[in-house]
């Protein structure tokens, strides 16, 4: 077996809107709204209460709106709070979101059901950014639901957002970061309900779901886009497989056994390069 399988089974705006007054009220001229609806779950998709069942959640929860580009555009260049306010109550109004009646443009349903999402082995995260909940548009935090099945692993991530985490219901789970290369050791700790865990800026960190039930966890970003990106998915399956051999310096194969062994030969940065140019250079390799 190839060396990044195992490892890989182990680690496992758009165009603004031009402002016109209305009785001296400041409103965007909404034009061509179904072309600038971007992708995203579909308000009609409520998927059936077994495809959420095995996590936390509400399985017949109402979908959220669809995502739409047109009013992030739009609250991106509202001259003011205020006026940042108003599109979002004016948003169904002016036929720029689909909302249910007892559903306003400032709610965001973070239930796995409401998202039209299906859970993996591991459990799932619904996260609430700027694309996803307009709302939160200028105002510098997002939020997510991160629903764990038992045992569920959340593999190593980054953010471009300091993440706060809280158990929001019965159980514990592990947690873990890695932070620059000044500061070798992994940071770990056990959290229980109610209890809260600070994850730098750009660390690398991962949960644990310690429970044979699920549990569920409500996490807090600086950043209304936080992003993520999942080191070993990011790293192993898309980026050059000569610079992955490069800077692992992992033997052909790599097995429990060996492992240790591996992980030590690891070499720091900077590392020798592709062996390609090494050759191309005559120099040795």
């Amino acid at each position: 077996m190839r060396t990044s399988a195992i490892i890989i089974g182990a680690l496992s705006a758009a165009a603004y809107a031009k402002p016109v007054a209305q009785n001296g009220r400041w409103t965007p001229e909404w034009q061509n709204l179904n072309a600038e609806v971007s992708a995203g779950p579909s308000a009609s998709a409520v998927p059936t209460p077994a495809s959420s069942a095995s996590v936390l959640g509400v399985p017949g929860a109402s979908p959220n709106p669809t995502p739409n580009s047109k009013l992030v555009a739009d609250l991106l260049t509202a001259p003011a709070g205020s006026d940042r306010i108003t599109l979002l109550q004016d948003a169904e109004k002016n036929g720029i979101a689909d909302f249910k009646a007892r559903r306003s443009s400032i709610v965001f349903d973070l239930n796995p059901a409401a998202n039209n999402v299906t859970a993996g082995a591991g459990g799932v995260v619904i996260t609430a950014d700027r694309k996803r909940f307009p709302a939160l548009t200028t105002l510098d935090v997002a939020v997510a639901g991160l629903f764990y099945q038992p045992c569920g692993l959340n593999p190593p991530h980054a953010h471009r957002a300091t993440e706060v985490l809280t158990v929001a219901t019965e159980g514990t789970l592990l947690t873990g970061f890695v932070f620059d290369n000044t500061a070798s050791t992994e940071i770990s700790e056990e959290i229980s309900q109610f209890q809260s865990f600070a994850f730098p800026e750009g660390s690398m960190h991962w949960q644990q779901n310690q429970e044979c039930h699920p549990v569920t966890a409500i996490a807090a970003f600086s950043n209304e886009d936080p992003g993520a990106i999942t080191t070993a998915n990011r790293f192993f399956k898309n980026t050059k497989q000569d610079v992955v051999l490069a800077a692992l310096g992992f033997p052909e194969q790599i097995t429990p056994e060996n492992f240790e062994q591996f992980k030590n030969q690891i070499p720091d940065p900077f590392v020798k390069g592709i062996k390609q140019c090494y050759d191309k250079c005559g120099i040795p390799y």
